[in-house]
C-alpha cells in the first residue's frame, strides 16, 4: 500500500496542474477546485489498492486524465 507521506508528495507537486486542467474546462474556480478535490479523493481510493507507487506509468496523466472525465460530470450538473 502506497503511504501517506507519498500521496502527500503527489498532492503538493500536483494539485496547481490539477487545478488547472479543471480550470481550463469550468472556468470557475468553485467548480474547478470541487474537480480537484474529488479527483485526489479518487486518486487516494485508487492508490490504496497499489502496492507501490512504481505501479503507476504517468501519475500526472492519471491526475490530468481523471480530471478530464471528472470535469464532465461537474460541468453538466453545473
Amino acid at each position: 500500500m502506497i503511504e501517506g507521506h507519498e500521496i502527500k508528495k503527489i498532492y503538493d507537486e500536483y494539485k496547481q496542474v490539477v487545478f488547472k486542467v479543471a480550470y481550463k474546462y469550468s472556468r470557475n474556480s468553485e467548480v474547478a477546485n470541487d474537480i480537484a478535490h474529488d479527483v485526489f479523493v479518487l486518486f487516494m481510493q485508487d492508490a490504496k489498492q497499489r502496492k507501490s507507487i512504481e505501479e503507476y506509468t504517468n501519475i500526472k496523466a492519471w491526475l490530468t486524465g481523471t480530471t478530464s472525465r471528472k470535469r464532465t460530470h461537474k460541468i453538466d450538473k453545473f
